[in-house]
């Protein structure tokens, strides 16, 4: 995840200690030049609009912790983008935080509350802010979200490391560190769904549309397919397609693969498509079917179960056994 250009705040706080008070604020707002992020915090309406989904959420994050009383630790999808974790569908307006099973804390103004135990073990602080550690971010996530949500946070926080949010990198938690964490927490809530979301997750996912795509195929009854296989080219080099199966190849397509720098390397969307389309006819030419998707069939399962059946692909009879 590459760091987001950090939207400054604009503190009703600050301008009142400074004398700059603005009384006109309201009608600022109203006029569309500022964004109000919640009480007391703003910030420029076109600086705000060109900005991507992960500076919004980080204005958002960093607007809720400027305006508390006390310092909160931020959990859940707040934490997951400190952790530079991809969320699937983009991030909440809310901003999450723990505040400990002792405590009843009242979930209101864009802020929500988790009563849940917190150890001292599982708060760190990331820059300017706390929040709790990746292995505690991600038995939450694993254990409220849906599955896609919760096994796109895993694919990625269970790699060897993973980019932080500010562009540090940090280790990822194995996936038997999680089981273990939720083998101690059989009393909690949602602990057999996210052991589920656990075991079927695979760090080498490449993209949040990867992790989407397996779930997708699990939900249609198909056999797991591998990830990130090697397959020889005649120039002595390999092609990794994103799934293979015995009789065919998947290549999930997002738009990022064809805009994205760390995805193009300088190359101009012509020449990506080029050697896109080379790829492909090597994978093809190993006699196997060969099916592509993207985003909006992985929102329409039909699509994508005609896409995999013309590839050659069929249902197994036991979907769950060789997933996991």
């Amino acid at each position: 995840m590459v760091s987001p250009t950090r939207l400054e705040l604009r503190l009703s706080r600050d301008e009142i200690r400074t004398g700059g008070y603005d009384r006109t604020r309201q009608r600022a707002v109203a006029g569309g030049r500022i964004v109000r992020l919640r009480r007391g915090a703003y910030v420029d309406n076109g600086r705000w609009q060109a900005a991507d989904g992960d500076a919004q959420y980080l204005a958002r994050v960093e607007a809720a912790v400027e305006t508390r009383r006390s310092e909160p630790v931020l959990s859940h999808e707040s934490a997951a983008l400190l952790w530079g974790l991809p969320a699937l569908h983009g991030w909440p307006e809310d901003v999450h935080g723990l505040a400990g099973a002792r405590t009843s804390a009242r979930s209101k103004n864009g802020f929500v509350w988790h009563n849940t135990p917190l150890d001292d073990a599982d708060v760190v602080r990331l820059g300017p802010f706390l929040a709790t550690s990746l292995s505690r971010t991600l038995s939450d996530l694993a254990r409220s979200r849906p599955m896609a949500e919760a096994v796109t946070f895993l694919d990625h926080g269970t790699r060897t490391a993973v980019r932080r949010l500010d562009g540090s990198s940090s280790r990822g938690v194995p996936k038997e560190q999680l089981l273990d964490r939720l083998g101690s927490m059989r009393s909690a809530a949602g602990v057999g769904r996210a052991t589920l979301h656990v075991r079927f997750s695979d760090p080498l996912s490449g993209s949040p549309g990867e992790s989407y795509s397996r779930v997708q195929i699990y939900l249609l009854g198909y056999p797991r397919p591998l990830l990130q296989v090697p397959v020889p080219r005649g120039d002595g080099g390999c092609d990794f397609p994103d799934f293979t199966w015995d009789e065919a190849f998947g290549e999930f397509d997002g738009r990022g693969k064809y805009v994205r720098e760390e995805y193009t390397h300088g190359r101009s969307i012509q020449e990506v498509v080029y050697q896109e389309k080379r790829r492909e006819d090597r994978l093809r030419s190993t006699g196997k079917g060969m099916a592509r998707w993207g985003w909006a069939e992985l929102a329409d399962r039909a699509l994508l179960d005609a896409i995999l059946r013309q590839a050659g692909l069929r249902p197994a009879a036991r979907r769950a056994s060789s997933w996991w």
